[in-house]
């Protein structure tokens, strides 16, 4: 049974924070404003990581940056802000991966209560499938981003919650949450003693959460390769791996080949965990 201080937990390690690849960079003259649009309110993970990366960018990439809020839908009013924006390079979209890969698959096509950062997000279908799994009921609790839900679990209001790790690890090292399995393909390093799920009987849920930029489907090749080479050059400061860390990530660079593998990979394992919980968008 779970208790009030204990919670289920999502992605191993936020990952694959450069998606796009290396490539020859041609002159353009440097943006006026860029808008990192953030699907997220202000003060969580997401949009503090967005804060770090505007700092690295100010100045050579653009001479102003600004992170955009966006928060509702969980998340999907970022991605629809950055469908509706000009692809001049000049906006991008920091988002987890369960805006572009689950989504698609569920928008338009004796109980607990976990908490999760948003309706039909990874975490969300993960705690889902396991209780399936697992044979037992809970009640699924999302909330606008994993802020609002964090309070809820440590003053027992809920009983747990299904978010990333990096969340979790200060409220564990202080005794207050006990993280009760991981997703990875193997433990975290950040939580070496906890058990993945796989190693707990179910194999089936190995999954991460990652995170990436993106820039709008119809945006140049000159304008994809200049955003590349400069978030590329930004992610790799050490002071960004440092910042990570105590989140419970690491940034991960992809070719753009790597990159497009793992989006179809994740989509077609997130469209088996959707079907296999026949989640719709009000449920």
């Amino acid at each position: 049974m779970i208790t009030r201080r204990q919670f289920t937990q999502t992605a191993a390690s936020m990952a694959a924070l450069g998606a796009l690849p290396t490539s020859l960079v041609h002159a353009q003259a440097k943006i006026e404003t860029l808008r990192i649009i953030v699907g997220f309110p202000p003060g969580g993970t997401t949009d503090a990581l967005a804060r770090k990366v505007a700092e690295k960018l100010r100045g050579t990439y653009a001479n102003n940056v600004l992170v955009d809020n966006k928060p509702g839908a969980g998340g999907q009013v970022g991605v629809m802000t950055l469908k509706a924006a000009p692809a001049d390079g000049a906006h991008m979209l920091y988002t987890p991966a369960s805006m572009l890969t689950i989504y698609p698959h569920s928008y338009n096509p004796g109980k607990a209560s976990i908490g999760n950062p948003g309706a039909g997000s990874m975490p969300h279908l993960l705690a889902g499938r396991l209780s399936g799994l697992a044979g037992f009921e809970i009640i699924n609790t999302p909330f606008p981003g994993s802020g609002p839900g964090i309070p809820q679990v440590l003053g027992g209001q809920i009983a747990g919650m299904s978010s990333p790790l990096g969340d979790w690890l200060q409220h564990m090292k202080g005794g207050k949450a006990r993280v009760l399995a991981t997703s990875g393909a193997v433990r975290s390093p950040y939580t070496p003693d906890v058990m993945t799920f796989k190693e707990q009987g179910f194999g089936e849920l190995v999954v991460r959460e990652w995170f990436g930029f993106f820039l709008p489907g119809t945006a140049a090749s000159d304008v994809q390769e200049r955003a590349n080479a400069a978030l590329r050059t930004a992610l790799s400061s050490p002071d960004i791996a440092a910042f990570m860390a105590p989140l419970g990530g690491y940034v991960e660079p992809m070719s753009i080949a790597d990159h497009s593998k793992r989006m179809k990979d994740d989509s077609e394992m997130a469209k088996r965990l959707v079907t296999a919980l026949n989640f719709k968008a009000d449920s």
